[in-house]
């Protein structure tokens, strides 16, 4: 993916599942890696289905499950699903996966409003937290743990980052964008800029720093912005318990 010159005019493109021609969020050389094999420590990411749809989560805990707003939106029906109607599959690959539970309830934000088209008012309230039916952490499948004080401070720092997710275009097999940078911030640090390649059903794929314990969460990937011709990707920032929208990064506001 190309580097971001300066944000001006920004369109913002969710990356739920849709129909497009395009693959957009892929610029110059694919910089996805196929994960093939499952990974305690990585299968905490999962695709979340409803109907034909689906998103990218995370297992944040044994039973909840963080992913974007939109992604639970009907865009046939216009309006949010019903819990029991989503279904996290953890680790999914090829019709294999880690662990599957259903949602029984939905935690949004308060102020969340999403326009007719499923798309929230305000990116900082583009998130979701399901409870799921039954617990699915164990020794095969761990929780996605959140970044402490430090690695926060080393991604504001302009840290490498990595991002794991299910693009539309390779929806039965998770890929691993590593590295990709830290571009900016905006929203007075509350959404991270990025470079890790992304695209349609990717919206809700955890942003990872690596530690010395494995890859923490930092940020939430749910958009992408595009003007004059560059693309990156907005990811809203997450604290180091499960604040949403955290304290903001400390990288300066590259936005008006």
């Amino acid at each position: 993916m190309r580097g971001w010159g300066r944000l001006a005019a920004a369109l913002i493109l969710m990356l739920a599942d849709a129909a497009a021609a395009a693959t957009p969020g892929i610029i110059g050389r694919d910089d996805r890696r196929p994960l093939l094999h499952s990974d305690p420590s990585l299968d905490a990411v999962g695709r979340v289905n409803h109907g034909g749809d689906f998103c990218t989560g995370t297992l944040i805990a044994p039973d909840q499950v963080l992913t974007a707003a939109h992604c639970l939106w009907d865009h046939r029906e216009h309006h949010l699903v019903a819990p029991g109607q989503l279904h996290f599959l953890a680790g999914w690959r090829r019709g294999r996966y880690a662990g599957h539970a259903v949602a029984v309830s939905v935690e949004l934000a308060p102020d969340l409003r999403l326009g007719a088209d499923g798309v929230p008012a305000d990116p900082l309230t583009d998130w979701a937290v399901l409870t799921l039916e039954r617990p699915l952490a164990g020794p095969a499948l761990r929780p996605m743990p959140f970044a402490g004080a430090a690695d926060r401070a080393r991604v504001a720092d302009g840290a490498k980052l990595a991002r794991i997710g299910y693009g539309r275009d390779r929806p039965h097999l998770p890929v691993l964008v590593e590295p990709c940078r830290v571009l900016g911030v905006a929203r007075a640090g509350r959404l991270l800029l990025n470079d890790c390649d992304a695209t349609y059903g990717d919206s809700g794929s955890p942003i990872l720093i690596r530690t010395g314990a494995g890859y923490a969460l930092v940020a939430m990937e749910t958009a992408m912005l595009s003007a004059a011709g560059d693309v990156v990707g907005a990811a809203l920032v997450l604290g180091s318990q499960r604040d949403l929208p955290a304290a903001a990064l400390v990288r300066k506001d590259l936005t008006p």
